[in-house]
C-alpha cells in the first residue's frame, strides 16, 4: 500500500470439526506508512460450536514488500508480522489436544480439521500448538510469494506461529484472486 492508502479488507471461515460447525469473520484496516510498507489492524469474531458470536481478538501487523514495485519479474514477494492478542489474555497453548493439520492443498491457518481440539472450562476448544490458533497470545509470520497473471494473481505464504511459551507452529497456505473492478476482488485460499 502506498504512503496514504487504506485498505478495507475482511475474511469469512468456516470449519466443520467432530464438536459440529464454527465460523469466523475477521474485518482488517491496512494503511500505507512508507514506500512498500504498511500497518494493519485486524480483529476477529468466532462463533464456535453451540455458542453465540464473540469478540476474539485484535493483530497488529506490519507488512513489507520485498520486490520492488517497479519490477517487471512476474514474482513479487513479501513479509508481515504481527502480534495477536486475545481477549482475556488468551489460553493455555501447553493443553493436550488433538490435531488434524492436513487437507488437500492446504496446511495451515485456515480451513477443515476433523479433530479440531479439546474444550476448555469455558465452553471453547482450543488450538494451541497449531497454526490454526485463535485461542493464544502469539506472534504471527508470513513470507509472502505471488505470481501475477493479469487480472488474477496466485498468492502462497509461509505461516509461522509462536504462541506465549510454546514452540513454533509452521504451514502454508494457496490461493488465488481475481480482480473484478479496480475497487473489488475475490479470492479463495
Amino acid at each position: 500500500a502506498a504512503p496514504g492508502k487504506f485498505f478495507f479488507i475482511s475474511n469469512f471461515e468456516w470449519e466443520k470439526s467432530s464438536d459440529g460447525n464454527e465460523f469466523g469473520f475477521s474485518p482488517s484496516l491496512m494503511a500505507g506508512i512508507l514506500p512498500m510498507t504498511a500497518l494493519s489492524i485486524d480483529t476477529d469474531f468466532r462463533n464456535e460450536p453451540d455458542g453465540d458470536w464473540r469478540y476474539n481478538s485484535v493483530t497488529p501487523a506490519l507488512h513489507v514488500q520485498l520486490t520492488p514495485t517497479d519490477s517487471t519479474f512476474p514474482v513479487k514477494f513479501a513479509i508481515s508480522g504481527g502480534y495477536q492478542f486475545v481477549d482475556g489474555g488468551g489460553s493455555s497453548s501447553t493443553e493436550e489436544v488433538d490435531h488434524h493439520e492436513e487437507e488437500a492443498g492446504h496446511n495451515g491457518e485456515e480451513g477443515h480439521h476433523e479433530e479440531e481440539g479439546a474444550a476448555s472450562e469455558e465452553g471453547h476448544h482450543h488450538h494451541g500448538g497449531s497454526i490454526h490458533n485463535h485461542d493464544s497470545n502469539a506472534f504471527v509470520g508470513r513470507l509472502i510469494a505471488e505470481v501475477d497473471l493479469g487480472k488474477t494473481k496466485i498468492v502462497a505464504n509461509l505461516l509461522s506461529l509462536v504462541a506465549d511459551g510454546d514452540d513454533a507452529a509452521w504451514g502454508y497456505a494457496v490461493g488465488a484472486r481475481h480482480k473484478f473492478t479496480k475497487e473489488v476482488a475475490r479470492g479463495r485460499e
